[in-house]
C-alpha cells in the first residue's frame, strides 16, 4: 500500500505545494520539460513505512491519521482483523507494501538525474519515532534507506524525540551529521515545547525543525532559537482542520512569527483553522506570505 503525494509547480519554488496524489512516476517528465534551476530543492514526496499509531498529547485530538483508520476499519471492532491505531498492548502496526518500500530508491535515481533535490516527509499516517515493538526493525531499515538515497532530504517528523533520539544511527553524529535529514517534533503547545525540544535538538541533523501544527496554544520557542550550539532552523505554525478544529489563536501565531524572523528562523505557515485543509482564513497578507524553508 502507497500513500505517495507528489508536489511540484510549472515553475517549482519552495513556498509552492501543490499535492497531485498517486500520480504515475512516468509522469515526472513534466519536471524535464519545466524551468528546473539546476540543483534546485524541490517539493516532493511522503512516505510511511508503516501504518498506525496512538495518541499521545493534545495534538492527537483530532488526528487525520486516526480519521483515516477508522474509515478504513483498522481500529478495535472495525473490518479488519489487525488493529492498527492504539497502544501496544492491543494494537499491531502494518509494514507497507515491498513495492512502497522500492518508491524512494526511485525518487533519488529521478532527482540524481535531473540534479534535483526532493523531499520525502516521513511520515503521514505513522510515527518514525513510536516505541511499539513491531517496528524497531522497520525504523532501522529507513535509516539504512536514507543513507542510500543521498539526493533526498528526508523530513522525519515525530511526537517523541526521545524515542527516535535513542534508536538513531550511532555513525550520525553531531560532528558528522546525515546531509540529508531535517528532524522535527510537533511542538503544539508550550508544554510540549518544553518536553520534546531539547530531545530533538540532541539528535544530531542537518536541520531541526518545529512543527506547531495544530497550533492550540501560545508557544514561545526562544529558548531553543538564536545563537546557541544547537538550535531549531524551521519552525512551521498551522491551525488545526477537520470536524471539531479548534481555533487558531491569531495573535499567538503572529507572537511566533515574529519570534521566528528576530532570530532569522525560516518559516512556513500553513494553514489557518476550519474544515478545510489549507486554507488561508484570517492571515494577513503579511503572514501569508511566510513560505521559507531553511537553507
Amino acid at each position: 500500500m502507497g500513500f505517495t503525494a507528489i508536489t511540484w509547480t510549472a515553475t517549482p519554488s519552495p513556498g509552492d505545494l501543490v499535492i497531485a496524489r498517486d500520480v504515475p512516476l512516468d509522469n515526472l517528465a513534466v519536471l524535464k520539460a519545466g524551468p528546473i534551476k539546476r540543483g534546485e530543492l524541490l517539493p516532493g514526496f511522503t512516505f510511511n513505512p508503516w501504518l498506525g499509531c496512538q495518541r499521545i498529547s493534545d495534538a492527537c485530538r483530532h488526528c487525520y491519521a486516526e480519521a483515516w483508520a477508522r474509515r478504513a476499519g483498522y481500529v478495535q471492532g472495525g473490518s479488519k482483523r489487525l488493529p492498527i491505531w492504539g497502544p501496544p498492548t492491543t494494537t499491531q502496526r502494518v509494514r507497507t507494501s515491498v513495492a512502497n518500500w522500492r518508491k524512494p530508491h526511485r525518487w533519488n535515481k529521478i532527482a540524481r538525474d535531473l540534479d534535483v533535490r526532493f523531499k520525502v516527509f516521513c511520515a503521514s499516517l505513522a510515527d518514525i519515532g513510536e516505541d511499539h515493538p513491531d517496528v524497531g526493525a522497520w525504523r532501522r531499515a529507513v535509516f539504512a534507506m536514507i543513507a542510500e538515497t543521498p539526493h533526498l532530504d528526508w523530513l522525519l517528523l515525530t511526537k517523541r524525540p526521545a524515542v527516535l533520539g535513542a534508536e538513531w544511527p550511532r555513525e550520525w553524529t553531531h560532528e558528522a551529521p546525515p546531509h540529508n535529514v531535517w528532524v522535527g517534533a510537533t511542538m503544539e503547545n508550550q508544554q510540549c515545547a518544553e518536553q520534546r525540544a531539547s530531545d530533538l535538538l540532541a539528535i544530531p541533523a542537518r536541520h531541526h525543525f518545529a512543527s506547531v501544527e495544530p497550533m492550540v496554544g501560545h508557544v514561545d520557542l526562544e529558548p531553543w532559537m538564536g545563537s546557541r550550539e544547537r538550535a531549531l532552523s524551521w519552525v512551521i505554525i498551522g491551525g488545526e482542520s477537520g470536524g471539531g478544529f479548534r481555533e487558531l489563536d491569531m495573535a499567538a501565531a503572529e507572537s511566533l512569527a515574529a519570534s521566528c524572523a528576530r532570530h532569522a528562523v525560516a518559516t512556513f505557515v500553513k494553514q489557518d483553522s476550519g474544515f478545510n485543509p489549507g486554507m488561508r482564513g484570517r492571515f494577513s497578507e503579511k503572514m501569508w506570505s511566510l513560505k521559507a524553508w531553511p537553507q
